[in-house]
């Protein structure tokens, strides 16, 4: 979603953050290249960050593969990318991120607005639990309750601690259901580890 101009230096080398431009290099490549406006199923999916990119872009690139071939399927596939807005640490950090990214235009249309309503940051949108409400491209969420990533770096509990892995897990599947009920036509799948 990064669609910044100048690089942000850190540790005195620059990091150019421009994935919206990369994705739409990707697509333009796809259109023109790769035979996709003859496709008749298109799916997007990613794990981890990349699952985090599908709820994020899902919409933004069913709209430009609908451009040159309206009638393709496109559905979503995001792995391990519902990270939950959590904690003292985790949101604070990744608001930065897409702020200091510049990632706000790449964010759902009508989740900013929905964010702007409630007086809260348009930001807020990278969290899937804020964005899939206003996705309208069908996205099948495979999520495990207990993500190895998210216990430590997010939730800060050992995963040794058992009762703590509990409790996460199950406000994991509270936050998904409560989601998936807003889905619609679209499908949420569980998995475990």
């Amino acid at each position: 979603t990064g669609n910044r101009d100048s690089p942000v230096m850190i540790q005195g080398k620059p990091v150019f953050y421009r994935g919206r431009r990369v994705l739409d290099a990707v697509l333009a490549h796809l259109l023109e290249h790769e035979n996709v406006t003859r496709a008749t199923d298109v799916v997007v999916s990613g794990s981890s960050a990349g699952g985090l990119g599908v709820y994020v872009n899902i919409d933004h690139i069913t709209k430009i593969l609908h451009t040159a071939n309206p009638t393709a399927k496109i559905r979503g596939l995001a792995s391990a990318g519902f990270f939950l807005n959590f904690g003292a640490y985790f949101p604070p950090q990744i608001l930065s991120l897409a702020q200091s990214q510049n990632s706000s235009a790449a964010l759902n249309s009508a989740c900013k607005v929905n964010a702007v309503e409630h007086g809260l940051p348009v930001e807020t949108c990278f969290f899937p639990e804020n964005a899939v409400a206003h996705v309208q491209t069908p996205v099948f969420a495979l999520q495990s309750r207990f993500d190895t990533w998210q216990l430590p770096h997010i939730a800060k509990i050992a995963v040794s601690n058992v009762s703590g892995v509990e409790s996460y897990g199950h406000l994991i599947a509270t936050r998904m259901v409560l989601v998936a009920s807003s889905f619609g036509q679209h499908i949420s799948l569980f998995c475990h580890s």
